[in-house]
């Protein structure tokens, strides 16, 4: 990490906590190379909150064609906000209207978390149908006849302007004997009854799941981890109590998670300033660097990443394949069910997709 991206990072903890002292290091801040940085995780909003908090008397204050920029693209978020609240309610009536009750998924429904909704970078629509597999798949493919599935969704292309995966279930884990354990624990935790949005309680699982289902597959970006930061915020304040920390460990354990939650505690804490009191568990250096290195390298979802953000677009498999080994034995010291897993889920749902 070189200096310029861990003044960046200062610079988003600032953003991140209002009451945050302005960090010192200004001077050495380009604003432009900053809203470069914002973009490539999809922060651009959250980096906002910290410029409209800048001291009128800093040094290196953005000049007015920096803030004008800024605003550019922070209306441009505001307006695909309110636009993605319609569509993913449209979504979610639609699909309980042809009788498939549902959930959405992170997405919008992580803005209730932040301090300012509108300021989240927002991305497509993710609804998980209360409903068997064959029958998603089935109804799915008659208005979508082009469509294939994969293990974990497939894709619904008759909404205009948004992309929409329609899952089977929430996420999925490589190791099949975890994948067991936390298919049961996605049952039991949620319901089509809970309302359009799953729990705190659900998302405090779910969300590092699917981060971790990314680190493994196309990379993620700060915004994910910004997400789960308001979401551990959320956690303590809700009059809803969700899992109590020892009961939250020993599940993430029984998945085989517990390392790497520690591992992402460790940059909520260190690198974006999230305090102790809402850490659930004793957060991990080692793998904490290790989840940091990958986040930084090819920002959100990995498009940013030379190596590997386009692995999983190449045509010729046998390259794809090859990317995605090396990224899986590079991660085996730390996340080792995991990592041992991958390749070999890789070719089991390979196999799965051709019958």
């Amino acid at each position: 990490m070189n200096n310029d991206t861990s003044r960046y990072l200062r610079f988003l903890s600032y953003a991140l906590d209002p009451e945050a002292s302005q960090p010192t290091d200004l001077t050495d801040i380009s604003w432009t190379e900053l809203k470069n940085f914002a973009n490539q995780h999809a922060i651009v909003g959250i980096c906002w909150q910290g410029l409209q908090r800048l001291d009128p008397l800093s040094p290196n204050k953005p000049t007015d064609d920096d803030v004008m920029a800024w605003m550019a693209l922070v209306s441009k978020i505001q307006k695909r906000n309110r636009f993605m609240d319609e569509r993913t309610e449209f979504v979610a009536r639609t699909f309980l209207g042809e009788g498939f009750p549902n959930t959405i998924l992170k997405g919008q429904g992580n803005g209730r978390y932040y301090p300012t909704p509108s300021l989240r970078t927002s991305g497509d629509v993710d609804i998980w149908l209360h409903a068997s597999r064959k029958d998603i798949t089935r109804y799915v493919q008659q208005l979508c006849p082009k469509e294939r599935p994969i293990y974990l969704h497939i894709a619904f292309t008759k909404v205009k302007d948004v992309e929409v995966e329609v899952h089977y279930m929430p996420s999925y884990l490589n190791n099949p004997l975890c994948n067991r354990r936390l298919q049961r624990w996605f049952a039991q935790a949620s319901s089509p009854q809970e309302g359009l949005f799953p729990n705190t309680t659900f998302n405090l699982v779910y969300q590092l799941c699917h981060i971790m289902h990314h680190i493994f597959d196309e990379g993620i970006g700060l915004r994910q981890l910004i997400d789960y930061y308001y979401l551990l915020k959320a956690s303590r304040q809700e009059t809803e109590q969700p899992l109590a920390d020892e009961t939250l460990r020993a599940t993430l354990q029984s998945f085989n998670m517990l390392g790497f939650a520690r591992g992402i505690l460790w940059v909520e804490h260190t690198v974006l300033g999230l305090p102790e009191e809402y850490l659930f568990a004793e957060p991990d250096e080692r793998r904490g660097r290790v989840i940091l290195r990958d986040v930084l390298r090819g920002g959100s979802f990995g498009r940013f990443n030379d190596d590997y953000e386009h692995a999983s677009r190449r045509r010729i498999y046998p390259k794809r394949a090859l990317v995605k080994l090396r990224h899986s034995l590079s991660l085996v010291r730390y996340f080792p069910s995991e990592a041992l897993c991958e390749p070999l889920f890789r070719i089991w749902h390979f196999c799965w997709r051709l019958f």
